[in-house]
């Protein structure tokens, strides 16, 4: 298969600071596109970001009800990702 580039976004949970936050989810894109050229990809192939917590798949209104912080935090759960997206795919 050949493909013009790699993008891996670095996703976070509301809670935290904006800051770190967008520290964190730089820092999850970075380790995911290191392993990727520890795999063998070329790192000029690859845009990694971090989008702190701009892109929630839950937001806190759909973890409003959370009875404690425990189960505030599962709730988030999904929005602590990193999502690795291959651009211009080709059949060889």
């Amino acid at each position: 298969m050949n493909y013009t580039g790699v993008q891996v976004d670095g996703h976070t949970d509301p809670i935290g600071s904006v800051p770190f936050n967008q520290d964190l989810s730089e820092r999850r894109a970075n380790s995911v596109a290191n392993q990727l050229v520890s795999d063998g990809v070329p790192s000029d192939r690859i845009r990694a970001q971090g989008f702190g917590k701009t892109n929630l798949k839950v937001t806190e209104a759909d973890c409003a009800g959370s009875p404690n912080r425990g189960a505030l935090i599962e709730c988030f759960q999904p929005n602590r990702r990193v999502e690795v997206t291959v651009d211009g795919v080709t059949p060889r």
